[in-house]
């Protein structure tokens, strides 16, 4: 294995035990919903601004409707967080679809965990 896949698997299994702690830290005092709010919000931003320093490097910029379907779903995501953060709706659906999204990371994280470690690509054909 590569030191580059080394480090990428370091920062991503970071990444998820950082989720984990949130989210037990979060039920132990009692503010899952604002711990959870605050991952999603810093999770939405990262991917936005990946997107954004993506579509600015490419040249020929080709917008994929399933990438700019997830980017409103991030925008979404950022804007609930923000809502729960500042306490300024405290609806159930709003916590539900907070929950949901954390859940949504964790799982894209373990999945991508998952696939470095069962396939191991070598070179690009």
């Amino acid at each position: 294995m590569s030191r580059q896949a080394q480090w990428i698997m370091i920062v991503v299994i970071g990444f998820i035990a950082t989720h984990v702690l949130i989210w037990i830290a979060g039920y132990l005092v009692n503010r899952l919903a604002v711990f959870t709010a605050l991952v999603n919000i810093v999770t939405g931003l990262t991917i936005l601004i990946y997107w954004i320093q993506k579509a600015v490097r490419v040249q020929l910029f080709i917008a994929e409707p399933k990438e700019l379907l997830i980017l409103i779903a991030e925008l979404g995501v950022i804007a609930g967080g923000i809502l729960i953060v500042s306490n300024a709706n405290e609806s159930n659906w709003l916590r539900f679809f907070n929950y949901l999204a954390f859940g949504v990371h964790l799982l894209a994280l373990l999945l991508f965990l998952f696939f470095m470690l069962t396939f191991k690509i070598k070179r690009l054909i």
